[in-house]
C-alpha cells in the first residue's frame, strides 16, 4: 500500500510540470488527500491516514519545498496526540517522531510546549489494549 501511495506522490509530482511551485502544489494535493482519511468515522482509519502521512513525510524529507507542508501537517496532528484511542495516538506518535527527524531543529522548537505535555500523560498509561 505505501509503495502505491509512493507512486500516486511520484506521479502527480510529475504531473505538476518541470517548476519547482508546480511539483510542490501537486505533491500538497497528494498530503490533503491523505489527510481527508484523518476525518474518518473509525480509530483505523485515522490510524491508517497518519501512518500513510508517516511514509510520504519520511519520502519527502530531504526535500526542501515539503519542509513547509510537513510543519503545517506537524501543527495539524499536535491534537490527535491526546485522541482517547490507543490506536490513533500510536500512529500520531510515528508520524511525529518522522517529522522531527525530518524538520530543521528550529523549525521543531516552537512547537514543543505543544507536544511534550500529550506525551507524558500517555506514558502513565500501562495498558496495552
Amino acid at each position: 500500500a505505501f509503495d502505491a501511495l509512493l507512486l500516486v506522490a511520484e506521479r502527480a509530482e510529475a504531473a505538476g510540470g518541470p517548476s519547482d511551485a508546480g511539483r510542490e502544489e501537486a505533491l500538497q494535493g497528494v498530503v490533503v488527500a491523505v489527510c481527508a482519511g484523518l476525518a474518518g468515522k473509525t480509530p483505523h482509519m485515522v490510524a491508517a491516514s497518519l501512518l500513510a502521512l508517516s511514509r510520504l513525510v519520511y519520502e519527502y524529507r530531504a526535500s526542501p519545498r515539503f519542509a513547509p507542508v510537513a510543519l503545517r501537517l506537524f501543527e495539524a496532528v499536535l491534537p490527535l496526540l491526546r485522541h482517547r484511542e490507543q490506536e490513533v495516538v500510536r500512529a500520531a506518535v510515528v508520524l511525529v517522531k518522522v517529522q522531527l527527524s525530518a524538520l530543521p531543529r528550529e523549525a521543531v522548537q516552537p512547537l514543543l510546549p505543544r507536544l511534550v505535555p500529550p506525551l507524558l500523560g500517555w506514558c502513565s498509561n500501562k495498558h496495552a489494549h
